[in-house]
């Protein structure tokens, strides 16, 4: 499967977005904000029947690329949370919410589920594999990752 990237409008700065076609159909988008000190948001939404193809990785790592020769990241930022954008999504809340509750439940370090999750699987890809939790609560963790 060929993805496209479309946009609305030029990029611009330090931000990113794009919604990703197959053919005509939307099947997800992404996004990426980076700061003035390196630190990446991303945000990678991919529409059900198309997760689990490797779609998320290769939209996540244009972003990336793209910030990344304007400026060095130098931290990947996770805020993973429950409602709003995720409130149609399984326990409505994102994926690296519920993998990484799941996973803290067994017992495991916040670091080793941090690094469990989509994002700190995509992360680690990119040598971004130490983590560092900032807050946990059971509506929302947020978590740096750097190299």
């Amino acid at each position: 499967m060929e993805i496209q990237y479309s946009s609305l409008a030029k990029p611009t700065g330090l931000d990113r977005f794009y919604y990703l076609l197959n053919g005509e159909e939307q099947i997800g988008y992404v996004e990426g904000h980076l700061n003035n000190y390196g630190e990446l948001v991303p945000v990678v939404q991919i529409y059900s029947g198309y997760q689990r193809l490797g779609l998320g990785f290769e939209a996540f790592k244009k972003v990336f690329d793209e910030l990344n020769e304007l400026s060095p990241i130098t931290k990947i930022l996770g805020s993973w949370h429950k409602g709003r954008e995720f409130a149609h999504c399984k326990d409505g809340m994102s994926s690296n919410l519920r993998i990484f509750l799941n996973c803290r439940s067994q017992h495991n370090s916040d670091s080793e589920c941090a690094l469990q999750t989509p994002t700190g699987k995509w992360a680690a890809k990119l040598g971004f594999n130490k983590c560092k939790v900032l807050s946990i609560s059971s509506d929302e963790v947020n978590v740096e990752f750097f190299k």
